[in-house]
């Protein structure tokens, strides 16, 4: 339903939206090929039985990425969030969302909207980071709920108070303001800022051990 290289008419969005694209079993590719189609070709896997939007809206940042018909791209870029904002939070993984925020920062004209489209870009990969070492030492013996009192980090930097400490309340409460505008980005990460609390990240399972009701986030 959509062609490259890109036509100067908008597809149609509401087809995009409802038409699923082929196959039954998600694999999400690893690596860049240098060949478009190729790509391309590999990248239609990880979308397997999604709506065919949500591939565009990949296609997009891929064509924005390699400066590829790319005021072109960026226009609908701009366009598909602006209308179909719903849907895109609703349906693409985080690694797409991240990926929409990697493309606000690099071409949005507004320094506000790139300012807030990398505190979502930072957090989750801080938080792929966190969790990409702990899958890999293991989890500690000495239990979360067992780190009550702080103890030295680096630079003055103490760790977060087990149980009690304000620290993420505090920075949820600010991210939510900053995200305070009707943008893209802020729908982007106060929907990351949701889903890194469901999931099993480093933040809900503090949230699990918190005691402190007025400090919650």
């Amino acid at each position: 339903m959509f062609g490259l290289p890109l036509s100067e008419r908008t597809p149609n969005l509401e087809a995009l939206r409802t038409a699923r694209m082929p196959g039954a079993e998600k694999i999400i590719p690893r690596g860049r090929d240098a060949d478009l189609q190729h790509h391309l070709g590999r990248l239609t896997r990880e979308f397997a039985g999604d709506p065919q939007i949500d591939f565009y809206h990949a296609t997009l940042n891929v064509l924005i990425r390699r400066n590829l018909e790319k005021p072109l791209a960026v226009q609908r870029f701009d366009e598909l969030w602006r209308e179909q904002a719903p849907h895109l939070l609703n349906s693409l993984s985080a690694r797409w969302l991240i990926s929409a925020c990697d493309t606000i920062i690099d071409v949005s004209p507004d320094p506000a909207e790139r300012a807030i489209a990398c505190v979502g870009s930072t957090l989750m990969n801080t938080i792929k980071l966190y969790e990409t070492e702990r899958r890999g030492v293991g989890v500690v013996q000495k239990p979360l709920s067992a780190m009550t009192d702080p103890v030295p980090l680096f630079d003055g930097l103490t760790s977060f108070v087990v149980g009690g400490g304000d620290m993420i309340h505090n920075l949820w409460a600010r991210t939510r303001a900053v995200c305070s505008r009707d943008t893209a980005a802020s729908k982007i990460v106060l929907e990351l800022l949701a889903r890194a609390a469901r999931a099993d990240t480093i933040y809900s399972r503090l949230a699990a051990l918190h005691e402190i009701e007025e400090t919650r986030w």
